[in-house]
């Protein structure tokens, strides 16, 4: 039997068809992952699909690189960095008397993995993966915009109604964050006019969904996008920066003075009142009292944390708070390692193409900023989106495509050994 799975193993990487095969069949199943995963994770039973499309993606990728491509499996940065927070993961959850085991958060670590393999294999593949997540985001906004046609003629901002059955409001405000930056980010890809023109109007009104949602931090990440398109767009005229960041000023000073935007300026004075501790109650304090319960928790463990849903299972709450969760957790490693990953990139964005420099410092930025109000390590859009990003900058900046142990050449080899 190990013999026959042997010659079947040498006789499938020899073969071109075999290979093109299980390549299509990768593709297929990673654009209706990012489709079903980024759009419809909140919507039973498509969330189980989603898990189950995923789930084949991850294995069709490991077939591949195990049996075609072997050359890709070495330990770069990124790969390194997530085998280093899985095993730390798992480490904690051996410490705690396996409370619980975090198989969310490690199928996530995985799958933002493969994610990277198949966009680093050369810029033909990034450009591909990019052309089927855009598209993938594109058939969910268009589905997001027929289902919620009437709340966008007549909008109920205070309400956080808008496509609720999408998921919460900050949930769906998120995925279509992430759409936004991939429509934006055709300014800088596109050639062709009718591309440029529609990425533009599809920036708009995504923009327009994400303000209808109501979610008060997403509204204020959606002015950073704009700001940093339009910095990126001028390109190196330190004037013209100033101006525009002045200009973006205003209009948001001028924005949350419209009438029907007046929910975001009551979320801006309560917000500031809560951070002065003038408020009262408020989903600031709220906020901040569960990341210090987090705290604590941490405290008393730093090392290896209480284990997957500490917080929640030590206090019936959640942290909100992606740096908060991880220490709590996973313990202090854990957390370093997983900011490290998000940290590392900023130091080399004068490497990164023109083309990807917008995508990939709008991308981070996103994710740095917005872990401070949501827990990003078992969001599955998340990584996909951070394995994307690092085989961007794999692109040009060899920092990112070496092996950590190119002096010892060691790359996971042969598949067909004696087995």
């Amino acid at each position: 039997m190990v013999g026959f799975f042997k010659a079947l193993i040498q006789k499938m990487s020899s073969s071109q068809y075999d290979r093109a095969v299980i390549s299509l069949l990768a593709d297929i199943f990673f654009f209706f992952t990012c489709l079903l995963l980024i759009g419809f994770d909140a919507i039973y039973p498509l969330n189980l699909v989603g898990r189950s499309v995923f789930l084949v993606f991850v294995v069709l990728s490991g077939f591949y690189f195990a049996v075609f491509d072997r050359s890709r499996l070495k330990i770069v940065i990124f790969v390194g960095g997530i085998l280093a927070i899985i095993f730390l993961m798992i480490i904690s959850t051996i410490a705690n008397g396996f409370s619980s085991f975090p198989l969310t958060p490690i199928s996530t670590l995985v799958l933002s993995a493969a994610v990277f393999l198949w966009c680093s294999r050369d810029s033909k593949n990034i450009k591909k993966y990019y052309v089927l997540l855009i598209t993938a985001c594109g058939i969910f906004c268009v589905i997001v915009l027929v289902t919620c046609f009437n709340d966008l003629i007549s909008p109920n901002i205070e309400s956080r109604s808008f496509g609720s059955v999408f998921g919460n409001a900050n949930d769906l405000a998120r995925k279509l964050c992430f759409c936004t930056l991939l429509f934006l980010s055709g300014f800088f890809k596109w050639k062709r006019k009718v591309l440029f023109l529609l990425s533009f109007l599809a920036g708009i009104v995504t923009s327009y969904m994400i303000i209808l949602t109501g979610s008060f931090s997403n509204f204020l990440f959606l002015i950073l996008t704009w700001l940093l398109c339009l910095l990126f767009g001028f390109g190196k005229k330190k004037w013209m920066a100033v101006l525009l960041l002045l200009i973006v000023i205003c209009l948001f000073v001028l924005l949350i003075n419209v009438p029907q935007l007046s929910y975001f300026k009551n979320r801006l004075i309560s917000f500031l009142n809560d951070f002065g501790n003038a408020g009262s109650g408020g989903s600031t304090n709220l906020r901040v009292a569960a990341a210090i319960s987090g705290l604590r928790l941490f405290i008393q463990r730093p090392l290896f944390g209480y284990g997957y849903s500490g917080v929640s299972l030590n206090y019936a709450i959640m942290s909100h708070n992606n740096i908060v969760e991880l220490l709590a957790d996973f313990g202090l490693l854990c957390a370093l390692a997983f900011e490290l990953i998000l940290i590392i990139p900023f130091f080399r964005i004068k490497r990164i193409s023109k083309q990807n420099k917008f995508l990939v410092v709008a991308i981070l930025t996103y994710l740095f900023l917005n872990q401070f109000f949501l827990v990003e390590f078992d969001e599955k859009a998340d990584m996909i989106f951070i394995g994307f990003l690092y085989a961007c900058l794999s692109e040009n900046d060899y920092f990112f495509s070496k092996s950590l142990f190119s002096k010892r050449k060691f790359i996971i080899k042969s598949i067909n050994v004696n087995l």
